[in-house]
């Protein structure tokens, strides 16, 4: 069964995405809408995907990345960092803000997995399909979810 990691501020959001993971793909669902909570679960189990909301008060979703990262890393054996998929609602800002902000959240990402840097540019239309493209690898159908999202 996969394990899956949700830390989301947006309680109501967390709920429905664990509702839906849990009834549909049969998966082992833990959640948590404080970052430093999630951090510990982080550090206490292990996880098979990651799914953290973008803007959080205190530590946003690429930063709690960049920390388990660091702290997988220099565990004894090193322990795998599972794959990361960010929720991100936006508010209206202008475009140097925007850019300003894509800019730090790429440098965050970059440091933490710098070789898996290029597959954070498939972005939120695809969200539900690279969930279950990662949880259901070898299934046939979970790929061709993806590659209908990606067509769109």
């Amino acid at each position: 069964m996969k394990k899956i990691l949700i830390v989301d501020d947006d309680v109501g959001l967390m709920r429905v995405t664990r509702e839906a993971l849990t009834t549909f793909l049969r998966c082992e669902v833990d959640t948590s809408p404080s970052p430093e909570y999630g951090f510990e679960l982080a550090l206490k189990k292990t996880y098979d995907l990651l799914l953290f909301d973008f803007q959080m008060p205190m530590i946003d979703g690429a930063m709690l990345f960049f920390l388990i990262g660091k702290v997988y890393n220099h565990s004894v054996p090193p322990r795998i960092v599972p794959p990361l998929l960010l929720d991100c609602i936006v508010p209206a800002e202008s475009f140097a803000e925007a850019f300003t902000r894509m800019q730090r959240w790429k440098r965050t990402i970059r440091r933490s997995r710098s070789a898996q840097f290029p597959g954070v540019i498939i972005t939120y239309p695809v969200f539900w399909a690279l969930i279950l493209a990662s949880l259901q690898p070898l299934a046939w159908w979970s790929w061709s979810a993806l590659g209908l999202a990606m067509a769109i």
